[in-house]
């Protein structure tokens, strides 16, 4: 699920690379991608439509950041799911209140100081004529309770 600009940025790449695991292990995987515009109703929508028995058709989700994993996360206890025994939910960014706080949902955090590192590098370089179009860096899984653990 995705909220932001109309304009496509880097973090559609996120609901990219998630979609693309799906299909390259055959595996059924349906996306809400929407603009700022639209707000945060599509999703209770899209989420009660999806509701069979008092189950959802799905059991995990996929936020393209944590806000929005906070986001649903209401949503789906408002429906009485129950978050993770009936649907896991993942976000993306490691957003805490403070540092040493725990992770508000499940996430892939980014590495920010190396982000930060690495962006400095980059600008103060005398030579700017080889510089790489895309620099990736390694992201890393954190429990925050909206996942099932093993």
């Amino acid at each position: 699920m995705r909220i932001g600009s109309k304009v496509p940025g880097e973090s559609d790449k996120r609901g990219d690379g998630f979609e693309s695991v799906f299909r390259q292990k055959q595996m059924d995987c349906v996306s809400l991608r929407l603009s700022d515009e639209e707000g945060y109703a599509p999703f209770r929508d899209f989420l009660s439509s999806r509701m069979e028995g008092g189950r959802l058709a799905f059991d995990g989700i996929f936020c393209v950041n944590d806000a929005l994993a906070i986001q649903i996360r209401a949503m789906l206890l408002e429906l009485g799911l129950r978050v993770p025994e009936d649907v896991q939910l993942i976000g993306f960014d490691g957003i805490r209140r403070f540092a040493q706080d725990g992770f508000y949902c499940s996430t892939i955090v980014q590495p920010v100081a190396r982000l930060a590192e690495t962006s400095v590098d980059l600008l103060l370089r005398e030579d700017r004529s080889n510089l790489p179009s895309l620099v990736c860096l390694p992201v890393a899984y954190a429990a925050g309770g909206t996942t099932r653990e093993p």
